[in-house]
């Protein structure tokens, strides 16, 4: 098996070397190095499908080996929204790999522009928190007097006052009910008494975040991406062209989008957002940073593995989460490399939820101009054999509880179990507090890629059995968790 494989790589090696791919092609963004939807070459096509598959790595040998990580603007600003548990695990894995991680220049632009916005717009959310519960009670409080102001508002409009006349009696006897039954003074003092406590340790909690918060001066996230590689502005000239061939190639989309068919084959890198052109915002974002990252790759002659969080537009990666076979061919042309485009929140084992809503952003921090159209199975790029690598999406507890069999849920295999606990026990290792978490595993990591709890846990169950993994009790924080430990592998068994 193994001579096959080396026999097939020096094949496409030959033929690969046969071909005068870019050869002579300069660093410079210009007609001849820059996105193209269309590419009539056989051999070449055949060759970025191959470069793909046989290179692209599985997480767990990303996070081992020194390959080139490329972080976009979203993930870098979602971090002041995690919680600080999470946001300093993902911290320590940006400062021991600073080395091998970049930041394209239209990145730190839009991270440098949004940074400061985020941060405020955290805090004042949690200070809005604090009144969240007085607003619950006085909601309460004034709830019958509100009742029987809205019933008497019914009572005098003119078609019921006037062409229902029978309905006047009722209403009557409904408003002395709700006022004679309305809270009294005693009551609302009890209230108040009960909600004190709730107020006072909501207040205390609040005021110890907001200690714990990110200042503008004091950034343990702009301290660890001060120590990563950010790749030079692109100048002027070639800013101006891609901007130019970004509209060029969006009125070709436009031509084409109403063809369902079609429109995936005229994509690209920005053009899921178009609307902000209406909104008055430019759209080139995502277009630059993408020529950055193959300017960077044909200059080094290395593959990078560009971690996103926007992937609800549909144009880094398919709404079903696999490559754009277009994008594939475009980049190895120009770089005789690869770039392998992952959703961050699949690839690193954490959650990514944001501790408190604050106002929905797009990508590079503006406000979001066009609604989403990711559908249930967003996920990870995916070699071109295996179309079901990875999902995305979100199951709440009812849905849990109730064991809906929902369409996009999926039951999970005993190897991909010990993959995915693999990789997670690997990040916590290196980067966390050393245990994987039963519960966080199940619910925040496994959940969120479509795996169906209950067979999740019954699979967790069978491989407990087979002596393949180990439940354990951690003390973290006068708590007593439950965790899970690799025994031994699946592969060294089978």
């Amino acid at each position: 098996m193994k001579k096959k494989k080396k026999k097939k790589n020096n094949n496409l090696k030959q033929l690969a070397e046969s071909m005068t791919i870019n050869t002579q092609i300069s660093n410079t963004i210009g007609k001849s190095f820059c996105f193209q939807s269309q590419c009539d070459d056989l051999k070449l096509t055949y060759l970025a499908y191959e470069y793909y598959k046989s290179h692209l790595k599985d997480p767990k040998d990303i996070l081992k080996e020194k390959v080139i990580i490329a972080l976009d603007t979203n993930l870098l600003l979602n971090l002041y929204k995690m919680s600080i548990r999470e946001r300093t695990e993902f911290l320590r894995f940006i400062d021991k790999n600073a080395s091998r991680i970049l930041i394209p220049a239209q990145v730190e632009i839009e991270y440098l522009r949004h940074r400061v916005n985020y941060i405020q717009d955290f805090q004042r959310t949690l200070q809005e928190l604090k009144t969240t519960a007085k607003k619950c009670i006085n909601t309460l409080k004034d709830a019958c007097t509100t009742a029987s102001t809205q019933i008497k508002q019914l009572g005098s409009t003119k078609v019921v006052a006037n062409d229902i006349p029978a309905t006047k009696e009722h209403i009557q006897k409904l408003i002395e009910f709700i006022e004679s039954n309305s809270f009294s003074d005693d009551y609302k003092k009890n209230l108040d008494e009960v909600y004190k406590p709730l107020d006072e340790t909501l207040t205390a909690g609040i005021d110890l975040l907001l200690k714990q918060a990110i200042y503008e001066l004091d950034d343990p996230v702009m301290a660890s991406l001060a120590k990563v590689n950010i790749l030079k502005k692109l100048t002027d000239e070639e800013i101006s062209y891609l901007k130019e061939h970004y509209d060029f190639l969006l009125k070709i989309f436009n031509e084409n989008k109403t063809n369902t068919a079609e429109k995936e084959n005229y994509s690209f890198p920005g053009c899921g957002d178009r609307k902000k052109v209406k909104a008055g915002c430019e759209p080139y974002g995502d277009f630059l940073i993408y020529h950055e990252l193959l300017a960077y790759m044909q200059q080094s002659k290395k593959d990078v593995y560009f971690l996103t969080k926007d992937v609800t537009k549909s144009d880094w990666i398919k709404s079903d989460g696999k490559p754009f076979k277009h994008y594939l061919v475009d980049i190895y042309k120009n770089t005789n490399q690869m770039l392998y485009i992952f959703n961050a929140e699949k690839f690193i084992p954490l959650t990514f939820a944001p501790v408190i809503e604050t106002e929905e952003t797009d990508a590079d921090g503006e406000l979001a101009v066009e609604s989403s159209i990711e559908d249930s199975s967003n996920a990870n790029p995916i070699d071109l054999d295996n179309a079901a690598r990875e999902d995305s999406g979100h199951l709440s507890d009812s849905q849990e509880e109730s064991y809906t069999r929902l369409s996009y849920l999926r039951t999970i295999s005993e190897k991909r179990f010990m993959d995915e606990l693999e990789v997670a026990s690997l990040w916590a290792n290196n980067y966390g507090d050393g245990y994987v978490s039963k519960t966080y595993f199940i619910y925040g990591i496994l959940g969120p890629k479509h795996f169906h709890y209950g067979d999740s846990k019954r699979i967790l169950e069978e491989l407990k059995n087979k002596g393949y993994i180990e439940e354990y009790t951690e003390h973290k924080d006068d708590r007593e968790l439950l965790c899970l430990k690799i025994i031994k592998s699946l592969e060294k068994t089978e």
